[in-house]
């Protein structure tokens, strides 16, 4: 997909840069070198796949200041793999609270 990039925007809205080189999703006013913010309320998402194939992870973020989970998908391996807590605890899967 090519992306065109007028006066710092691209056409469709959905990416902007800024004279800093940051790079927003769903947002123009960036703080940082990548930020993504959510479309909707389901909260924000970030999904990385393999190269020709389902398989890959998603690292979740609560939009209600809740848990960030990691997410591993695939053909053989589903589930939540871990989450950090909003106290800041790591969980990992097979377990229900940290030690």
């Amino acid at each position: 997909m090519a992306l065109t990039k007028v006066d710092s925007q691209l056409v469709n809205g959905a990416i902007n840069t800024d004279s800093s080189g940051n790079v927003g999703i769903n947002t123009t006013s960036q703080g940082s070198k990548l930020e993504i913010k959510a479309a909707g309320a389901s909260g924000t998402q970030l999904q990385l796949t393999q190269y020709n194939s389902t398989d890959g992870w998603k690292i979740n973020a609560d939009d209600n200041g809740g848990p960030l989970r990691f997410i591993r998908q695939g053909s053989s391996l589903n589930g939540e793999a871990m989450r950090i807590d909003n106290s800041g605890n790591l969980i990992l899967a097979g377990t229900s609270s940290p030690n």
